[in-house]
Order: C-alpha cells, then structure tokens, then sequence
C-alpha cells in the first residue's frame, strides 16, 4: 500500500507546485499552461461534467496552486469548497483527501 501512497501524493503534489517540478516551460512563462488558464479549462470542465470527481480534485488543486502564487486567500475557500464537493459526490476519493490533506498544511 505505501507504493500507491507515493504515487498519489506525487500527483497532488506534481499537480499542485510543491514537487518544485514544472509540466512545460510554457506553464513556466505563465503562457497556455498557466495557473490562470488550467482553472479556466477546469471550471468549463466541471460545468461540462459536473459529477466529475477527478477534474473537481483537479481544480481545488489549481486552486491551492493559485493561492501560493497570489497570496489570495479567497482561493484557499475555493480549493476547500471544490475538495468538499468532490468527496460530498464520492467519499473514498483518495486524490480528493490526499488534497484536502495538502489544503491543510501552512502555507
């Protein structure tokens, strides 16, 4: 079981900046793979599809994400309600504790 536990932790871990690793250089020139724009396509997504747990985890990640490049705390509440929701619609979600989980820590 400790594989999968590193395996996900990873991917919130990837998906929310705090691996230190980037997914392209464009993320890191803020151009298509910003931060603004993943959330762009992540609420269109959930809007599209709102039983989605997985694109739900993903968006309170971008979320947490945003917080920590902005500062702004309203995006804490927002990762928290999107992390919320997503385990209200399935309960043994792990990325969406694994997240809750990275929620909680310091900023």
């Amino acid at each position: 079981m400790r594989p999968l536990l590193t395996v996900l932790a990873f991917s919130i871990s990837s998906d929310t900046g705090r691996s230190g690793l980037r997914t392209s250089p464009s993320a890191a020139a803020g151009g298509r793979g910003s931060t603004e724009q993943r959330i762009d396509r992540l609420e269109r997504a959930v809007r599209d599809r709102p039983d989605d747990v997985d694109r739900l985890v993903a968006l309170g990640s971008a979320f947490l994400r945003r917080a920590r490049e902005t500062g702004d705390a309203g995006d804490y509440w927002r990762a928290g309600r999107a992390i919320t929701v997503a385990l209200d619609r399935d309960p043994s979600n792990a990325g969406a504790y694994t997240a809750r989980g990275v929620l909680r820590l310091p900023p």
